[in-house]
């Protein structure tokens, strides 16, 4: 009886040790890789809100519009498209159930968000989860800056076009995410503000 408990404590721990290093080996070898695409989702996200052409690569865009690598970039970002100057900040604040990470541009005097894009959530699939969506991230551009940006109930169709209202529609079914959305929004308009 004692044999077959000190080979099962023994098996276990080798096993144990064998996958804790061919997991920790996976991880070294697919680092570099995964850095490389968060890069890559940054300049995408980046370019998206500036409404530049993504025809070329992103990362290669990105160091030519700011002179830097994404992974270079600070949290707030100055660039200058088609002579009008813009602030570009990188956001993130406390969704339903984890962090959600974007980034925003907005004009030079922070009154008119000129793009949108979520770069990570981890929001419920199928509700919150659809903020990631084209249909509600375009909802901001174009969208006056008042005092605060809004949330308006999902009246469950599309989603409002009124650019002058300082507001959007939340997602349906998913007010809670909604809401903690227009408080990340109003930071990140804060700060752009303070800056």
């Amino acid at each position: 009886m004692r044999e077959n408990f000190a080979y099962s404590t023994v098996f276990t721990f080798v096993l144990t040790f064998v996958l804790v290093l061919a997991l920790a080996w996976i991880y070294g070898v697919t680092e570099p890789q995964v850095r490389l695409n968060q890069q890559e989702e940054l300049a995408r996200a980046t370019l998206t809100v500036l409404g530049l052409d993504l025809t070329e690569e992103p990362v290669n865009a990105f160091k030519k519009q700011f002179g830097k690598m994404p992974a270079e970039a600070s949290g707030l970002e100055e660039t200058t498209v088609d002579g009008k100057k813009i602030k570009v900040v990188q956001f993130s604040g406390m969704g339903l159930w984890d962090r959600i990470y974007g980034v925003m541009a907005v004009n030079n005097d922070v009154s008119q968000i000129l793009g949108l894009s979520i770069t990570e959530q981890k929001e419920t699939p199928g509700l919150g989860g659809r903020i990631v969506e084209i249909e509600f991230q375009e909802q901001f551009r174009g969208e006056k800056i008042g005092e605060k940006i809004t949330m308006t109930p999902s009246a469950g169709g599309a989603y409002s076009s009124d650019r002058d209202d300082s507001a959007f529609d939340a997602v349906s079914g998913a007010t809670l995410t909604s809401t903690a959305f227009a408080v990340i929004i109003n930071d990140a308009i804060e700060e752009l503000k303070a800056n």
